[in-house]
């Protein structure tokens, strides 16, 4: 799998990172391994959020890309690190270039370097509540004459938070979020003559077809593991959406529900602050129908 958000109810997620074996550490990782880290979001004011609501957690089979070559990432849940142990292909002590996912950062004698922001991402709810769900990052660290020993990854898009009340009498599954704006693009292809800094947000791009202008999640039908299920009262569910950064613009959210006899549409638009790299801002969403409700049954 891969880097992903982990969030539990009320999105205060924790730093569990599943077990591996006991191995002779230096600075709470295996002699010779390369230490990972990554950082929080904050909200779109700039103003650090809760370190637990916003944190990242790598997990065990990420796959992280360094120098265009693919490293498996190892975690310690004792010591609550992340790490990747590269004795079968040293990376040396020249320039790292890194992303993830692998197939989020490209490069080619004819295009240079590229990042694609995907418009789809398929997500999951583990056993535990917490949702996971795959994250565009990038990581760079200069050469140096000792081998390197930490590696930190930035976020390259920006997200939204949409936390969801399910007022009406019974368990609702969401099976898709989807968000889609007037003017800015939420997924795109950008190109740079070098490899770009993982710490500068990209510039927002207006978006004249509507295929770039919309990010949607995925969950799994109902029934299926991973499914989001929200029970009637609840009002603790949240999911967030990584989205390329954009200008201040009007956004629509979507949310695609079933209490299993009837399919439901939630449909809402307002206006949204500007949002560059590393920024989330929360969405609050009522699952209710009736008048003066934004949610209606689908009729097939």
């Amino acid at each position: 799998m891969k880097i992903r958000y982990i969030l539990i109810t009320l999105l205060s997620g924790t730093m569990l990172l599943s077990a591996c074996q006991k191995q002779e550490t230096e600075n709470n990782v295996p002699k010779g391994a390369l230490l990972l880290s990554a950082e929080e979001f904050v909200d779109h004011n700039g103003q650090k959020t809760s370190v637990l609501d916003n944190s990242v957690q790598w997990c065990n089979g990420d796959v992280v890309v360094i120098n265009e070559n693919e490293y498996t990432v190892i975690v310690d849940e004792v010591n609550h690190t992340a790490y990747i142990d590269p004795s079968a292909n040293p990376i040396g002590t020249g320039e790292l270039l890194a992303c993830y996912p692998n197939n989020f950062y490209s490069y080619s004698t004819l295009f240079h370097h590229a990042l694609v922001f995907p418009d789809t991402a398929s997500s999951s709810i583990r056993s535990d509540g917490r949702q996971v769900i795959t994250l565009p990052m990038l990581a760079h660290a200069d050469a140096n004459g000792e081998g390197h020993t930490t590696l930190r990854f930035y976020h390259a898009s920006a997200a939204v938070k949409v936390m969801m009340w399910n007022t009406t009498p019974n368990t609702l599954t969401v099976t898709k979020v989807k968000l889609m704006t007037d003017d800015y693009r939420l997924n795109a292809l950008v190109s740079y003559n070098e490899f770009p800094d993982p710490t500068a947000s990209c510039e927002p791009q207006h978006g004249t077809n509507p295929s770039h202008r919309y990010v949607e999640v995925t969950f799994p039908d109902p029934g299926q593991p991973g499914a989001l299920e929200i029970l009637a009262g609840d009002d603790t569910k949240s999911v967030q959406v990584p989205i390329f950064p954009i200008g201040a613009d009007n956004m629509t959210i979507e949310i695609y529900c079933t209490d299993g006899t009837h399919n439901y549409l939630y449909s809402c638009a307002n206006s949204c602050p500007a949002l560059s790299r590393n920024q989330m801002m929360t969405a609050r969403a009522k699952l209710a129908t009736g008048d003066g409700n934004h949610m209606s049954e689908i009729i097939p």
